[in-house]
C-alpha cells in the first residue's frame, strides 16, 4: 500500500511506517502526479483535495488531520468511490486550555480571583464540552446554554446566562450606533466592505490572526486592505 502524506502530520511514520511505504511530501505541493499510484491521502488543511488533485488516480481512501473539511470536495470523492475521513475534536483540548489560559492571564491582568466569577459557555460540542469540564473542576461557576440546569441558565440576574447574552447584545447594538453617528473610520470600512456582515467577517477575521491595539488600526487595516499596522499572532492548528 503507498501513503502520500503531509510531511508536517505529526507521528507520521510511527503511525503509518508500518503499514505500507509512506511518502512525506510538503502539503503546499502535493500534486495530481504525486497521487497517481498511491492508495491513501493524508493531509491537512493546506492541501485542496479535489477533482484536479484527484483525478485518474488509483486512491481508495483520503484523510485529514483537522477538524474541519472545507478544503475537501467529499462530494466528488464520493461520485469515485474513495472513502473519507476526518478527525473532528483533534484539538478540542488545545483550544480549550488555550481559553482557560486566557481567563488566567486576564485575571492577573484585572487583579481578581477566577473562582469569583461565572463563565458563559455558549454551545456545548468537543471544546464547549471540554471547556465545561476543564472550568467546573477548576472551582469556576458556569453558565451553559446547553445540557443541563436550564432553569439555572435562564433565570434573572448577573449569575444567569440569559441575562449576560441579553447585556452582551444590548451593549454590542449600543457601540455600533454610536460608531456609525460618530466614527469616521467605521463608516469608511463599512462603505469600503459594503454591508455589515461582510464588516463583521472581516474584523473576526483579523481578531483571529492578529492582536488589535485599537480600532483605529483595526478599521485603517480594513479601508486599505492591508494589515501592516497590525501586530501577527502566530497560530498554527493546522
Amino acid at each position: 500500500m503507498k501513503i502520500i502524506a503531509d510531511e508536517n502530520i505529526p507521528l507520521l511514520m510511527e503511525c503509518f511506517g508500518g503499514m505500507g511505504e509512506v511518502v512525506p511530501l510538503p502539503g503546499r505541493t502535493i500534486s495530481n502526479q504525486n497521487v497517481q499510484d498511491a492508495d491513501v491521502l493524508l493531509v491537512r488543511s493546506v492541501t485542496k483535495v479535489d477533482q484536479a488533485l484527484v483525478e485518474g488516480s488509483s486512491l481508495k481512501f483520503v484523510a485529514t488531520a483537522t477538524a474541519g473539511f472545507d478544503h475537501v470536495d467529499r462530494d466528488y470523492l464520493a461520485s469515485q468511490g474513495i472513502a473519507f475521513s476526518h478527525a473532528p475534536g483533534c484539538n478540542a483540548t488545545a483550544v480549550t486550555e488555550y481559553v482557560v489560559a486566557v481567563l488566567d492571564l486576564i485575571s492577573v491582568q484585572s487583579g481578581f480571583e477566577l473562582e469569583q466569577r461565572t463563565v458563559g459557555i455558549v454551545g456545548k460540542g468537543q471544546v464547549g464540552g471540554r471547556a465545561r469540564w476543564k472550568i467546573e473542576n477548576e472551582t469556576f461557576n458556569t453558565l451553559k446554554t446547553q445540557g443541563y440546569h436550564l432553569e439555572h441558565n435562564y433565570g434573572h440576574g448577573k449569575q444567569h446566562l440569559a441575562t449576560n447574552l441579553a447585556s452582551l447584545t444590548f451593549t454590542a447594538f449600543l457601540i455600533n450606533q454610536i460608531e456609525q453617528l460618530a466614527c469616521k473610520f467605521f463608516r469608511q470600512a463599512l462603505e469600503a466592505k459594503k454591508s455589515k456582515k461582510a464588516l463583521w467577517h472581516a474584523i473576526r477575521g483579523l481578531f483571529d490572526w492578529f492582536i488589535i491595539d485599537n480600532w483605529e488600526d483595526l478599521f485603517t487595516a480594513i479601508i486599505e486592505g492591508r494589515s501592516v499596522s497590525l501586530k501577527y499572532l502566530v497560530v498554527d492548528t493546522t
